[in-house]
């Protein structure tokens, strides 16, 4: 079993909805800063 972090988790998680689906998106305050997400939305604006 692999064992991932929560942030790692969700950030994978957003990247497999976003590639299956154009209509996902994200939206909240603070999604681009670390200060706010951590690594949850990590490379998605340079993929999206």
């Amino acid at each position: 079993m692999r064992h991932l972090s929560y942030s790692l988790a969700i950030n994978e998680a957003l990247h497999q909805m976003m590639d299956d689906d154009p209509s996902v998106f994200l939206i909240g305050q603070g999604v681009k800063s670390p200060w706010y997400v951590g690594n949850t939305a990590k490379g998605l604006l340079e993929k999206f």
